[in-house]
Formats: structure tokens, C-alpha cells, sequence
């Protein structure tokens, strides 16, 4: 059997400048600058530990200010897999997929995969 190459890519989306609009502010308190390094330390820490049990995996990073579930199924036009995290709630509602999640799972170009925590 063959190996599939593929370019693996971690994509970190969030929606919280979507916050602003229901306080009548356009975004959040935080400087923009202060923003984005947040969430880029966010997507470090999510892959830490990853590159260097895999060193010969390259991943590609991006972080984007946008609606999750959008951009990801726009990605998804490009990829052969997407894989999404859910954020493992406890009990029944751990079963259900939250609104991300299941935007995707109905709206992707490409099959996507539903990662739960480990930890559960």
C-alpha cells in the first residue's frame, strides 16, 4: 500500500470580535495586537508536544479572526480531511456536537472528522 502525502494544516478560528455587536462596539476591549498573540499561543499550545513526537510531520499554522464554520468549510473546497475539535462537555450534552461542529459536518467539501478530548 502507498503513503498519502498530504500537507497537514492547523487552522485556529475564533469569532469573538462577533462579541462586540451585542454591546454595540465593533470589537473587544483588547488591541487587536493583543488579540492575535493570544490566540496564536492558544494554537502553540494545542499542538505543543506534537512536533516533537512527530518531527518529521510538517504542520502549517493559521489564525484567523472570523466565523469558524464559515472558513473552515471554505478550507475544506482545498483539504482531503477536516478534523475538528469539540470541547467535550460532560454528560448527554458531551454526546451533541456543538454549532461549529455541526455546520461543518453538513456544509464541508470534503469529509470531516469529530475529535472529542481524550480525557472524558
Amino acid at each position: 500500500m502507498g503513503v498519502r502525502t498530504a500537507h497537514r494544516l492547523a487552522v485556529h478560528v475564533w469569532s469573538d470580535r462577533d462579541f462586540g455587536r451585542f454591546a454595540g462596539r465593533d470589537n473587544l476591549l483588547l488591541p487587536d495586537a493583543d488579540l492575535d498573540e493570544a490566540e496564536w499561543a492558544i494554537l502553540a499550545e494545542r499542538l505543543a508536544g506534537w512536533q516533537e513526537r512527530y518531527p518529521d510531520v510538517p504542520v502549517g499554522r493559521r489564525v484567523y479572526p472570523d466565523a469558524p464554520a464559515e472558513l473552515l468549510a471554505t478550507w475544506s473546497k482545498s483539504a482531503q480531511l477536516v478534523v475538528v475539535g469539540s470541547r467535550g462537555r460532560e454528560g448527554l450534552r458531551g454526546l451533541l456536537n456543538g454549532s461549529t461542529c455541526s455546520a461543518l459536518v453538513r456544509h464541508a467539501h470534503c469529509p470531516v472528522m469529530v475529535a472529542h478530548p481524550a480525557d472524558r
